[in-house]
């Protein structure tokens, strides 16, 4: 279950999961709470694998409509209109059990699971806890943090507490999800896949490419900065701009930095140009801190072509720094120049760590890993088939 469908690794994962369950036998759906702001083309071969149903289509359409909660980026009336109303939408035999994706998303599955009884698993990529501290650093929601925190706090508890199994996305939470879980609570560590290709590419690309869905937290501004300390270095910005007034800024940088001629813009992709990017990249950058993981990265990895994110993203966790993937302090622009510099001066250098970082995706990181991981913590039969 996730709450919208659009192009971002929640997505990708639920649909991968579904995907890979089928293949094994299993009876298994995408569930998304609404069609609106949906963009189904996102995935438009993956969908034509396997069924799912927008549950909002249920509800009379005065349900449907919602808004953006003032102040927040992520939290909308339609997560707690349809966690009270959807429920009664749903026969009490309709699934066996949810896997929910985060947080918001749960509220609805919670709700079925007191009102309807079908128990639910939770997948979580960020706790709202950290959601509060890490991406309201601007804006009014920073001045009410005091109060916020201990109500995040009391809502990660009741969520994971009410879920049959836990999962996390990466290690980062695993001693905050711990404290709030009973003993003995099923937790499970499993990280997102990747469909590695076949045939990796025969050298590195020849620019820097940062991807992502660009929004306030995602600090392009630290990779603009150190930009400006290695005069080699071209940038390709891929992704859609979710916060208008956050793109502004970034193009004032830009300006006053004095990079336009050395950085292209390209529009929102879909998982096949994501590839295509990658293949043609040197490396991809990532500056934020992905605690809940780091999909860019990994689906880097998976085209043969090295990452630079913070060491403290989830994905650092699984390829070795300096061989397969390249670190730095989140926030450290001169950093991130530092070992950026070598790379663009060496092509070599990256080429060799993307194959590398190709050989680790492709060993223990694909979907049929993370499928199987997922299939045996909740007792199921895991996917006997490839799933690549």
């Amino acid at each position: 279950m996730i709450d919208r469908l659009v192009l971002g690794g929640v997505e990708k994962t639920a649909i991968e999961e579904v995907r890979c369950l089928r293949e094994s036998g299993i009876d298994a759906n995408l569930l998304v709470l609404k069609r609106d702001g949906s963009i189904p083309a996102a995935f438009r071969q993956r969908l034509t694998e396997i069924p799912f149903e927008f549950l909002d289509d249920r509800l009379p359409r005065f349900l449907r409509t919602s808004w953006r909660i003032p102040g927040f980026y992520f939290f909308s009336v339609f997560h707690l209109l349809y966690a009270a109303t959807l429920p009664w939408r749903v026969k009490r035999t309709e699934w066996e059990m949810i896997l929910s994706h985060n947080s918001y998303t749960t509220f609805t599955a919670w709700m079925i699971a007191r009102l309807r009884g079908i128990p639910y698993s939770m997948y979580v990529w960020d706790p709202v806890e950290s959601v509060i501290v890490r991406a309201y650093t601007r804006g009014p929601i920073r001045l009410f943090k005091a109060v916020l925190l201990p109500i995040a706090t009391l809502v990660d508890r009741v969520l994971a507490r009410g879920a049959r199994q836990v999962f996390l996305s990466s290690h980062s939470y695993e001693g905050y999800m711990r404290r709030l879980l009973p003993a003995g609570a099923t937790l499970a560590i499993v990280p997102p896949g990747c469909h590695p290709t076949d045939k990796p590419r025969p050298n590195a690309g020849g620019h820097l490419l940062a991807a992502t869905s660009w929004k306030e937290g995602k600090s392009l501004e630290i990779l603009l900065r150190a930009l400006s300390q290695v005069p080699e270095a071209r940038l390709l910005i891929a992704g859609r701009w979710l916060h208008p007034g956050y793109r502004a800024r970034m193009e004032a940088l830009i300006g006053e930095l004095g990079l336009a001629k050395r950085i292209e813009f390209e529009g929102e992709y879909d998982e096949a140009r994501m590839a295509e990017l990658a293949r043609d990249a040197l490396c991809i950058v990532t500056m934020n801190a992905e605690l809940g993981f780091g999909m860019p990265s990994l689906e880097a990895a998976a085209e043969a072509c090295t990452f630079v994110c913070p060491g403290v993203a989830g994905v650092a966790a699984y390829f070795t720094e300096g061989v397969e993937a390249y670190y730095y302090a989140e926030g450290d622009s001169a950093g991130l120049a530092a070992v950026l510099r070598p790379l663009v001066a060496e092509p070599g250098r990256a080429y060799a760590a993307g194959i590398a970082a190709w050989e680790r995706a492709r060993s223990s990181l694909t979907w049929r890993h993370h499928a199987t991981a997922i299939a045996q913590a909740i007792g199921i039969p895991a996917p006997a088939q490839s799933t690549r």
